[in-house]
């Protein structure tokens, strides 16, 4: 026996131990969260386990594919993320803090994580 069917072997015995109908698979799409959706159906053949996805609608196409052709539900939140940040500047900004200068400070972290997210500076 190598080490990849070892591994599968210890996993296996693993899944084995659990209530394949309390659990669910959060899938992203990506490269662990798709081993995982493989060993599952594949190798368990398993289909009590629930395969969810969250589509934040900033995936790139081929992992919005894959969510779509693998996900038993995608879920799709009602905010994008810059948008829950930009609600959350918009209250703290409103917010009488007894310390502007903090306040002020997570402010301007805020814009630089929507900046991050968004990919580009606006002015």
């Amino acid at each position: 026996m190598d080490a990849a069917e070892f591994y599968l072997e210890d996993l296996k015995s693993k899944f084995a131990k659990i209530d394949p109908e309390k659990y669910y698979l959060s899938y992203s799409g990506g490269r662990d969260s798709h081993f995982l959706y493989w060993f599952i159906k594949d190798i368990l053949h398993e289909d009590r386990i629930e395969i969810v996805a969250i589509n934040t609608r900033m995936e790139f196409p081929e992992i919005s594919n894959r969510m779509i052709k693998n996900a038993d539900v995608i879920l799709i939140p009602k905010m994008k993320p810059h948008e829950v940040i930009q609600k959350r500047i918009k209250e703290l900004s409103e917010y009488k803090a007894p310390n502007d200068h903090l306040k002020n400070a997570l402010i301007q972290e805020f814009q630089e994580i929507i900046k991050e997210i968004e990919g580009v500076e606006k002015e």
